[in-house]
């Protein structure tokens, strides 16, 4: 059997610009929301990053997340 990944935030969000991006300073959801749109990327993915990458320390970012439900069979 294949094993499938899917995409990681890596993956859509390139690194030079990721760097660039939080190179200009702090972010706001703002400026989250025009860099996301920049990409083609939801902002989620953006604050799912910064998260990561341990640069995010405002909680009031994680409204730009989208909260998914799976349907249960």
């Amino acid at each position: 059997m294949r094993k499938t990944t899917s995409p990681t935030p890596r993956d859509t969000v390139p690194r030079a610009a990721f760097d660039a991006f939080v190179a200009q300073g702090a972010p706001t959801k703002a400026s989250v929301n025009v860099f996301a749109r920049g990409l083609g990327v939801a902002p989620s993915i953006v604050v799912g990053s910064l998260q990561h990458e341990g640069m995010n320390a405002q909680p009031s970012m994680n409204d730009l997340k989208t909260r998914l439900e799976w349907a249960r069979d």
